[in-house]
């Protein structure tokens, strides 16, 4: 799975997290780029990617996240088995 990829379904995940169909997301979209990303709805997202993607990040704090990209890089680490 390619970063592209994976940043492509992080955009959908995010389309369900916040309803919005029109978010447009890159490797630096942060959490303040997108109207409403609260704490409950970082908890939503992740959610979300945990069931896109069939993985748990339960052991990793994704509250420190910077960025989307950080998402992605970690998301290809449990991909390849690296995490």
């Amino acid at each position: 799975m390619t970063g592209d990829e994976i940043l492509a379904m992080l955009e959908t995940c995010l389309h369900k997290t916040f309803f919005d169909d029109t978010i447009s997301i890159t490797r630096d979209t942060t959490a303040a780029d997108v109207d409403g990303w609260d704490s409950l709805a970082h908890v939503r997202f992740i959610m979300n990617v945990e069931g896109e993607f069939k993985v748990q990040l339960s052991d990793i704090p994704t509250n420190q996240f910077a960025s989307i990209g950080d998402i992605v890089d970690v998301l290809m680490d449990l991909k390849a088995g690296d995490v």
